[in-house]
């Protein structure tokens, strides 16, 4: 995580020196990143805990199955027990299937808001570059380094994700 921080300044650095208005723009996206991270780590969270449930359910009934065992033998109940271990499975299923649905939505919604900002800087570094640069704050601003701007961006994204990602981590093992 300290790792990802670090990479996160170097990168920030590099492009307020190719262009600080740029940079700006870009990091308007920062809101955005951070209530879409949070917004998902919530639900995958509360996700999880569903999961975690359901385990419980299943571990609980097999529990109490397996300490009754002989009983529901002698008493030939080996279906109606098979048939009310379908209930904690189904719900196991269900909690897996709704926490999967944040976990494979989470990444994608990350790489289009990032194609999003590479897509808007590039468009107005174009827009404003043939526009009278030096007085914006885009001197020198050339289409090699609206190229590097466009690569620090993808770059930039990619530590914020990873401490997204670390922070799942984190709440799956607590």
């Amino acid at each position: 995580a300290i790792a990802d921080m670090f990479k996160v300044a170097g990168i920030v650095a590099a492009m307020v020196t190719i262009s600080p208005l740029l940079c700006g723009i870009t990091l308007l996206a920062a809101p955005g990143v951070y209530w879409l991270a949070r917004f998902f780590g919530k639900h995958i969270y509360q996700a999880q805990l569903g999961v975690r449930r359901s385990v419980g359910e299943i571990n609980t009934f097999l529990q109490e199955t397996f300490a009754g065992v002989r009983t529901l033998k002698a008493f030939g109940q080996e279906e109606p027990i098979k048939d009310r271990f379908e209930g904690p499975l189904h719900g196991n299923l269900q909690a897996l299937n709704h926490e999967a649905v944040y976990v494979a939505y989470f990444p994608c919604v990350m790489q289009l808001v990032r194609a999003l900002t590479i897509a808007v800087v590039i468009w107005l570094g174009a827009r404003l570059g043939f526009v009278d640069a030096g007085a914006i704050g885009l001197a020198g601003l050339t289409v090699g380094s609206l190229a590097a701007f466009a690569d620090l961006i993808g770059r930039l994204f990619g530590p914020i994700e990873s401490l997204a990602q670390e922070f799942q981590t984190i709440q799956r093992a607590m």
